[in-house]
């Protein structure tokens, strides 16, 4: 790969090795024309190594003095226009430069062609005109330039300039590959992967994309990461992510940050994972910029820094990351580093959420239903709502649900209710205890007390206390299994605990009948009195009873009162 050389007496060493003036310049124009095959079609770096090169040339204008006298031969000719094109050792003159890449042009030099071609894309000495630009850049492919056999190929892919035609993209781009243009290879592997003006063959884009790969070029080192990913050898997907990652590229070293994360192929190491992003958030990949935020919030790999987490988040939501405009609501909301400020908070939540982030459509839809909110609009919270479950947001699902079952913020519909506790149910235990609701009541389908036991267990297990307490009930009654008084009793104990009113009431009634356990009238009183003070209507005039003869407590009549007028 030619780059700009680093050593100037190296440098030196080739330029004093001879005092011909036109040995120099013909090493010179084989410059020229190697990096305008290596570097590509539009160089900003061909100045760069120029210039480095004539930098050591001792009184370089006996170049342009040489030129002036040797105007016979194209490649002469050529040179001294690529000299005003580029404003090298003479000022550039764009009108002196296509003129002589004209007359170069015109003897068929193919790199005076490509230069011609650009003069007339950029109206650069002359008129723009794209039929002439392209008209030189096809005689420059023809001459077999091997830069403009692939930029012509580019061109015809794309349709730009020309109709755009597939079979003539791929011949340019082969025929240049077969030159060994680096660019061309890995376009010829496009062709081949994606089915571009030949059929589609994976081992042959593969063969190719290789091909440029060991020509150093980052593009194809970094889909070939990407293609062995995708075909799940991430050993080979790691080795190719590496190479391009070293080489610089933003795009493999986040992957590369990646992979070390999540121990893919590799050991878990946070630290290489922190130094990968970090490496690729320098470079401006606001991806890597948001998941250092998420490194540095978690203290991963580094120093747990909420100041430097809300910085980076901060960076990538201004650049349009709805994670990190999502977190950095989530830290004005909660005061994490930055001053608590829940209009700052809405703000990000927003932008998040209009950019598809479903935590923040799920929060906006929380925002929109909160009582205290002085924007309290249950129709927009439903809206948000429906677009986090629309994003498989579980709990936004079982919400909605919960909305078209009462009409709230929607016309009642409990056939769409049922439609969204079945779609969150996989990971939600209210969704499934509402399946088993509407499964042992019929609403919206038929009534299936198999269907309802089964997913009352499911929720049950999950730990829904009023999942358990209905389990109870269809032991204690014998709905669809054999009655158990045992289990039963167990499932309204795991409710009760977790304070649902109702399993606390029942315990009382099995305490104060010996129903499964024992007969125990302090336990009785003691659940009746927790179920009392959670609401419970029947536990309110039990706990009365109990006053009223003394059961499990002492008699206390004004107190069997009060809880009799409560319960009334």
């Amino acid at each position: 790969m030619i780059e700009p050389i680093q050593d100037d007496d190296l440098i030196k060493e080739r330029l004093d090795s001879t005092d011909n003036i036109q040995t120099i310049i013909d090493e010179l124009i084989e410059l020229s024309i190697k990096i305008q095959d290596e570097i590509g079609y539009n160089s900003k770096e061909m100045n760069q190594i120029f210039n480095q090169y004539i930098s050591h040339i001792d009184q370089p204008n006996k170049i342009s003095d040489w030129l002036i006298e040797n105007q016979t031969s194209s490649q002469y000719i050529f040179f001294f226009g690529f000299l005003y094109y580029n404003g090298i050792i003479v000022d550039k003159n764009d009108e002196e430069a296509f003129e002589l890449l004209l007359k170069a042009s015109e003897d068929n030099y193919p790199i005076a062609q490509i230069f011609l071609s650009k003069c007339y894309q950029t109206g650069t000495g002359t008129d723009i005109n794209n039929d002439l630009a392209i008209t030189y850049l096809e005689k420059a492919a023809e001459n077999n330039s091997v830069c403009g056999q692939v930029h012509l190929g580019k061109l015809y892919e794309i349709g730009k300039g020309v109709a755009k035609d597939s079979d003539k993209a791929f011949y340019w781009y082969e025929k240049s590959a077969e030159n060994e243009n680096k660019f061309a290879q890995f376009n010829l592997g496009r062709c081949y992967h994606y089915g571009i003006g030949v059929i589609k063959d994976d081992i042959k884009a593969i063969e190719w994309y290789e091909k440029s790969a060991n020509q150093g070029y980052n593009n194809a080192l970094y889909i070939l990461g990407s293609l062995y990913e995708g075909k799940k050898d991430l050993g080979k997907a790691f080795g190719w992510y590496q190479k391009s990652a070293e080489n610089g590229s933003k795009f493999a070293q986040f992957n590369l940050g990646r992979y070390f994360q999540d121990g893919l192929s590799v050991k878990r190491d946070y630290d290489e994972s922190f130094k990968w992003y970090e490496k690729s958030a320098k470079q401006g990949y606001n991806n890597a910029i948001y998941t250092l935020g998420s490194l540095y919030e978690k203290g991963r790999g580094t120093k747990r820094d909420l100041k430097k987490a809300s910085e980076c988040y901060k960076e990538a939501a201004k650049n349009g990351n709805k994670f990190a405009q999502f977190n950095l609501g989530r830290f004005y909301e909660n005061g994490l580093s930055v001053e608590k400020d829940e209009v700052k908070a809405f703000e990000w939540y927003e932008r998040a959420a209009e950019n598809g982030d479903k935590l923040a459509q799920f929060n906006l839809g929380k925002y929109y239903e909160n009582e205290d909110n002085i924007k309290k609009d249950v129709t927009e919270a439903f809206n948000w709502y429906k677009k986090a479950a629309n994003q498989n947001h579980s709990e936004a699902q079982y919400i909605l649900g919960f909305f078209y079952e009462i009409g709230k913020g929607t016309e009642k519909d409990e056939v769409k209710a049922f439609e969204w506790y079945k779609k969150s149910s996989k990971n939600n235990k209210l969704a499934q205890y509402n399946l088993g609701k509407f499964y042992e009541n019929g609403i919206s389908v038929e009534k299936d007390e198999v269907k309802a036991f089964e997913w009352y267990k499911k929720s049950a297990e999950n730990g829904s206390e009023v999942a358990q307490y209905n389990l109870g009930r269809f032991y204690e009654y014998g709905i669809y299994v054999e009655k158990n008084l045992e289990t039963a009793f167990e499932l309204y104990k795991k409710s009760a605990e977790q304070n649902y009113n109702e399993a606390q009431e029942k315990l009382g009634h099995f305490y104060e009948n010996g129903i499964s356990v024992n007969e125990d009238l302090n336990k009785a009183f003691e659940w009746y009195q927790k179920a009392a003070e959670n609401e419970s209507v029947i536990a309110q005039y039990n706990l009365g009873r109990c006053y009223q003869n003394g059961l499990g407590t002492k008699k206390n009549i004004k107190k069997a009162i009060e809880w009799y007028e409560k319960s009334a």
